[in-house]
């Protein structure tokens, strides 16, 4: 081995060397060696939550306090007076501060550099006032080395608490706002009324309908023996009589049909729509909850700031319980915000909470030929690339029904709400051309969309898709009937 061989491998083990002791100074840089493990938790405080007064949150930004108002009011915050309080944050925050306890004491032979920890000037303040007069304050540090937990100064000494403890006490007053939009809905309720405005589109107004039950008398049928051919007048008269007597004992039946409940939508056009039609998407009102709070008590200024002058859409719901709320959302670029009347509260959501901004009744009904049902069809033609059908009833070879069956067909092509397509990467694959009686028609134009659905371009416009084996079906289903016209 050369010179300039070992010289080289020497040089190399001494900065490794180096380097991990370097990494290892920078790992527990300012950690004194003398710190104590402990095997067992170290009890700070320990008191009962009726016996707080009030806790206090200093942070550089923010001084946040929480007032105990009694066991039925709960704890208050000040600045959030009449404002929706998130219990769940509250509750935290007072728990950790009744319960409070460390994993390990920090000791050292010297006096304690509270800069070592982060606790010279602390990130976070807390104190917690009792209502005989004691008062603990806490002080939060830095997080220690290897995740093992939170510096925090109290009555003088540094001890290690969790980091998740540590945590809950980093709050900002938004944090106090609850973020459930809507008060839970209980089973027993239902929407009664809805009134749906978005933006571009038709007005929705639904009305619920409730169960009823139908009761209906049926008479009695006369007797067989009514007609029976008596052999004497004796024999006659017993058999009237017996006949009468028959009928007498008989009770009228009664009958009961159940109609269920079910909405009325009144506008933009009538049409019935069964429970789940609305309380699959409706009853997600009351689950949303908020990202983010970007503002309370806003005025007129800010909620025009943010779009509410000209909301993206208003939805009033009326329920069972007599409850009426009114909620308006609004978008700016990406992001959608939402205001609840009555509360000045402006929510940052999540556009995937928001399943009634694609609500039309085109999705409601699921009927893209809105108000049209297979009685107002007078004849259909469906053109594909290789052939066009026609389909005229003549009453023999293709009867009205069987028309009205290849109109079902049609008309229960399930729509699903897209953004607005003007342009195609690929051909049409089949028109379908519905005349209907009063004279008026439709044109439906299937596009394959690349991904196993087609976009349905009814008469030029294109906001909806729809399966392919949709028309598979339907394609099947009408040359079966053609095809047996043709015969």
């Amino acid at each position: 081995m050369s010179k300039q061989t070992k010289t080289l491998i020497g040089c190399t083990l001494l900065l490794v060397l180096l380097l991990g002791g370097a990494a290892f100074a920078l790992t527990w840089e300012g950690v004194p060696e003398e710190e104590t493990a402990a095997s067992e938790s170290i009890e700070l405080i320990k008191e009962e939550k009726n016996q707080v007064s009030k806790i206090k949150l200093e942070t550089d930004t923010e001084q946040i306090e929480l007032i105990n108002q009694g066991e039925e009011e709960g704890f208050s915050v000040t600045g959030l007076e009449n404002m929706p309080l998130s219990t769940s944050a509250v509750n935290i925050i007072v728990e950790a501060c009744i319960n409070l306890e460390a994993s390990q004491e920090i000791k050292t032979e010297e006096a304690l550099d509270l800069a070592l920890y982060g606790l010279e000037s602390p990130a976070i303040k807390v104190q917690m006032d009792m209502q005989d007069g004691k008062a603990y304050q806490v002080a939060i540090g830095s997080e220690a080395p290897s995740y093992q937990g939170q510096y925090v100064l109290f009555n003088d000494k540094v001890y290690l608490i969790s980091t998740s403890v540590a945590m809950s006490f980093d709050q900002t007053l938004y944090d106090f706002v609850e973020t459930q939009i809507l008060p839970t809905k209980s089973s027993d309720v239902h929407i009664e009324e809805l009134v749906l405005k978005n933006t571009g589109r038709p007005e929705i107004k639904l009305t619920y309908v409730p169960e009823e039950t139908i009761v209906t008398e049926k008479e009695p049928e006369e007797g067989e023996n009514v007609d029976a051919a008596p052999e004497d007048t004796a024999q006659n008269g017993e058999a009237d009589a017996a006949s009468v007597d028959t009928s007498e004992s008989k009770e009228t039946e009664v009958e009961e049909e159940v109609i269920p409940a079910y909405y009325k939508m009144t506008a933009p056009y009538a049409k019935d729509l069964t429970t789940y039609d609305v309380t699959s998407w409706a009853d997600g009102l009351f689950s949303i909850y908020a990202t983010a709070v970007e503002g309370i008590r806003v005025d007129e200024q800010k909620m025009k700031d943010y779009g509410f002058d000209a909301p993206l859409s208003v939805l009033e719901i009326k329920l069972s319980d007599g409850q009426n709320y009114r909620l308006t959302v609004t978008r700016q670029n990406d992001t959608y915000y939402m205001m609840r009347e009555g509360t000045p509260i402006i929510y940052n959501v999540n556009q995937s909470d928001l399943s009634w901004l694609d609500i039309t009744p085109i999705t409601l009904t699921r009927n893209m030929f809105e108000n049209r049902t297979s009685d107002d069809i007078a004849s259909i033609s469906v053109t594909t690339e290789s052939e066009t059908l026609n389909l005229i009833p003549d009453g023999k070879e293709l009867t009205s029904e069987e028309l009205k069956e290849v109109g079902n067909m049609i008309i229960a092509f399930t729509p699903t709400k897209v953004e607005p397509v003007e342009s195609f990467n690929l051909q049409t694959v089949a028109t379908i051309t519905l005349s209907y009686k009063d004279g008026k028609t439709d044109r439906l134009e299937l596009i394959p969309t690349g991904s196993g659905e087609l976009y349905m371009v009814l008469n030029g416009v294109c906001e909806y898709t729809t399966n392919e084996w949709s028309f598979t079906s339907l394609l099947e289903k009408c040359k079966s009937v053609y095809e047996e016209v043709e015969e």
